[in-house]
């Protein structure tokens, strides 16, 4: 059994299989690129995780609720 190896592009310093080309407006060939993806709901279940961890690691007690971990969060990000 013969098997086609894929080619491997590097972007960043990490590598990535070849899923195909794509002609850009310029005329130049693209490669379309394996990049995992996260789901919006998978970030945002990972954000509340972080936003609760570090509340509870900054007050020294875990948070009433998420969403009072998700604000304070927020806030602490947006003061200069």
């Amino acid at each position: 059994m013969s098997r086609k190896a894929k080619e491997i592009y590097e972007a960043g310093g990490k590598y990535y299989p070849v899923d195909g080309y794509i002609k850009s407006k310029a005329g130049t060939m693209v490669p379309l690129v394996g990049i995992p993806q996260m789901s919006d709901k998978k970030w945002q279940k990972s954000a509340e995780k972080n936003a609760i961890d570090n509340y509870t690691r900054e007050h020294g007690k875990p948070t009433e609720s998420p969403e009072t971990a998700l604000k304070w969060q927020r806030q602490k990000c947006e003061k200069p």
